[in-house]
């Protein structure tokens, strides 16, 4: 199997007046095609760190991030940390997606979980509003939700915080 996403050397410093912190230094790691990844440590060690790095999510005001983020997808190559926002922005949810730890800052608390899903199946997979919403209750299924209609038709704060982590689970993964 090929690799698809290569990470070479990252490291990641706060940037201060007078001088720079490194808080991540010199990760490397490859992941192959249908493998799993778990990243462990400490409270503080930069997981978190390293996975919005990964996805170009931090403020190039406060953080600079050196090393190579090689992301393949099928004749895509490209280096995550060199790409400008407007090619990261149709990347992120059909090529990459990132799962956050806390569900609810990942999701519109006005909206219910249903239309957001299916809002992003409309983006990446179908225009069919029909089939857009049977996409969206298989996939909750699929993440190990019982009860797909109830929770499309309910706000995130209806849900218990581990069924809206695997709603956000099934948008990430729809794309």
């Amino acid at each position: 199997m090929k690799d698809v996403l290569k990470v070479t050397n990252l490291s990641i410093s706060i940037n201060h007046i007078s001088s720079s912190l490194e808080l991540v230094k010199g990760v490397s790691f490859s992941l192959k095609q249908g493998s799993i990844l778990g990243v462990v440590g400490e409270s503080g060690s930069g997981k978190s760190l390293t996975a919005l790095a990964l996805m170009n999510l931090l403020d190039k005001n406060v953080m600079s991030v050196s090393g190579k983020v090689d992301l393949k997808a099928g004749d895509l190559s490209v280096d995550l940390l060199s790409t400008h926002s407007g090619e990261l922005a149709k990347l992120r949810g059909s090529e990459i997606a990132m799962v956050f730890q806390e569900p609810l800052s990942s999701i519109n608390p006005n909206k219910k979980c249903g239309k957001q899903l299916i809002e992003i199946i409309q983006i990446h997979r179908t225009k069919i509003k029909s089939k857009a919403e049977a996409e969206a209750l298989r996939l909750l299924v699929d993440v190990g939700l019982g009860e797909p209609s109830r929770i499309m038709n309910s706000y995130p704060h209806q849900l218990s915080g581990g069924q809206l982590q695997r709603v956000i689970i099934a948008m990430a993964i729809c794309g």
